[in-house]
């Protein structure tokens, strides 16, 4: 679930015979990106960035309506951020849902060939080739395997990728350009 980072970086969330919403937001940061891929419903090491109820102000009964979050607010601090966003009824709270949402200008594609990775970084916002990404191969011990900067078209290659000395597993991507960061999990591509 991508967010443009140039963009509003606003949620539209939907509900039926509410009158307030609870929102709890918490943000993961790129250090942590492990302990979230592995437990993305338990976000440890996740930093609460907001807990609140909003007012559902109309809508007759069994109407959907719509409330707008945004997220943007929380990108002032440094580092950008991965957000978990949960929604629930205040008055029953196991009526709930959660979803992640990345904030990003960098988007990845990835394919292996032979034996190397080759990797591709776009820009989200109008799918252009973007150049001087660093992108780090990290294990599944959140150690940093190999690190490649994509050229003009936006490619980097990682030669041998799954030969590695010290046998570590190859696990995630982390591209990252100032302090916008992107990644891509290789179990759920």
């Amino acid at each position: 679930n991508i967010l443009s980072l140039s963009g509003p970086q606003v949620l539209a969330v939907k509900t039926v015979n509410l009158d307030t919403v609870g929102v709890r937001i918490s943000k993961i940061f790129r250090n942590n990106l492990l302990p979230f891929l592995n437990n993305e419903y338990g976000a440890p090491f996740a930093k609460q960035v907001y807990d609140g109820v909003y007012r559902v102000e109309s809508g007759e009964i069994n109407e959907e309506v719509s409330q707008r979050i945004g997220l943007a607010a929380f990108q002032k601090e440094p580092y950008k951020g991965l957000f978990q966003v949960e929604v629930y009824d205040p008055k029953e709270y196991y009526r709930r849902e959660t979803g992640w949402f990345l904030c990003t200008d960098l988007g990845l594609v990835a394919k292996q060939s032979g034996d190397d990775l080759w990797v591709w970084a776009v820009t989200v916002k109008d799918v252009r080739a973007a150049e001087g990404v660093k992108v780090d191969l990290m294990s599944d011990t959140n150690q940093a395997m190999d690190s490649q900067v994509t050229d003009a078209a936006g490619r980097a290659v990682f030669e041998n990728w799954r030969k590695h000395p010290y046998k570590f597993n190859p696990y995630f991507l982390v591209a990252r350009r100032e302090d916008d960061f992107s990644f891509l999990f290789f179990q759920r591509t």
